[in-house]
C-alpha cells in the first residue's frame, strides 16, 4: 500500500462520516434487537453498554479511548488488511469490517461496528497509515463512552432536579447539566447531518483496486471463508451473539 497523508479537514470529515454510520446503523441494530426481544418476551440485555455505564470517566477514558482503539486497529486493520489485501481491496475491507463486527459478540453493536470497521479499513487501505484509523476510533469511543457518561449523568440530574429544588435554586442547579446536554446534542446531530452529506457527495470516490491474486468467482467464498481459522472464529462469535440474544 502506498502512503498518503490526510488533511485535518479530511480527517474531520471522516469522523463525521464514521459517527453518522454509527448513529444510523445503531438504530437498525437496536430495531432488530427489539424485535427479537418482543418475540422472546423479554428485553435483550446489552452487557457492554451496561458495563460502560458503570465505569468511572477516568477508567472509561483509559480503556475505551486509549487502550481499545490502539489494540483493535492494530489487529483488525493492520494485521488483517495487510494479509488479505492481495485478494483485493474490497475483500480486505469486507473481512476487516466483518471480523471487527463479530468480535464485539452482540447484535446491538454488530451492525454499526461492521460498517465503521469497513470504512476505517477503506481509509487504512487508501492512506497506508494506521494512525488515522486509531484517531477516528479514539474520537468515536470518546463520544460513546466518556461523553455519553457525562451526558447521561446530566440527564439524570435534570430528571431528578425538579423534585429536589424549586425556584432560583432549581434554575441554578440546572445550569451545569444544561450546559452539557445542549452542546452534546448539537454536536451529535451536527455530526450525523454533516456525515450523511459528506457520504452522499463523496460516494463516487469510494473506488477499489482489483486483486493482485485473482480468485475465480466460484472459488472466492471457499478460499476466504472455508478454512479452519475463519470457521472457528465465525462460529464462536455467532454463538456469543445468540447467547446474548436469548440468555
Amino acid at each position: 500500500m502506498k502512503k498518503h497523508n490526510m488533511k485535518p479537514t479530511q480527517l474531520l470529515g471522516a469522523f463525521a462520516i464514521s459517527y453518522a454510520l454509527m448513529y444510523l446503523s445503531n438504530l437498525a441494530g437496536q430495531f432488530f434487537t427489539n424485535i427479537i426481544g418482543i418475540i422472546k418476551g423479554s428485553p435483550v440485555d446489552d452487557a457492554i453498554a451496561d458495563l460502560v455505564s458503570e465505569l468511572n470517566p477516568l477508567t472509561a477514558f483509559f480503556v475505551m479511548v486509549l487502550l481499545a482503539p490502539a489494540l483493535e486497529e492494530w489487529i483488525f486493520r493492520k494485521l488483517l488488511v495487510d494479509r488479505t489485501i492481495r485478494y483485493g481491496e474490497g475483500t480486505a475491507i469486507f473481512l476487516s469490517g466483518l471480523m471487527f463486527g463479530l468480535f464485539h459478540g452482540n447484535l446491538n453493536q454488530f451492525v454499526y461496528t461492521f460498517l465503521i470497521g469497513a470504512f476505517w479499513a477503506f481509509i487504512y487501505v487508501k492512506t497506508g497509515r494506521l494512525r488515522y484509523t486509531i484517531y477516528l476510533h479514539m474520537a468515536l469511543n470518546f463520544m460513546g463512552s466518556v461523553g455519553s457518561l457525562f451526558f447521561l449523568g446530566a440527564i439524570s440530574t435534570l430528571e431528578g432536579g425538579s423534585s429536589a429544588m424549586n425556584g432560583f435554586h432549581f434554575l441554578l442547579g440546572m445550569l451545569i447539566p444544561l450546559a452539557i446536554v445542549i452542546p452534546y446534542l448539537i454536536v451529535v446531530f451536527g455530526l450525523v447531518i454533516s456525515g450523511i452529506v459528506l457520504l452522499v457527495t463523496n460516494w463516487k470516490r469510494f473506488r477499489l483496486i482489483p486483486a493482485e491474486l485473482f480468485i475465480p468467482k466460484e472459488k472466492r467464498f471457499s478460499v476466504i471463508f472455508l478454512n479452519a481459522g475463519m470457521i472457528l472464529y465465525v462460529l464462536f462469535q455467532i454463538i456469543q451473539i445468540v447467547l446474548q440474544l436469548f440468555m
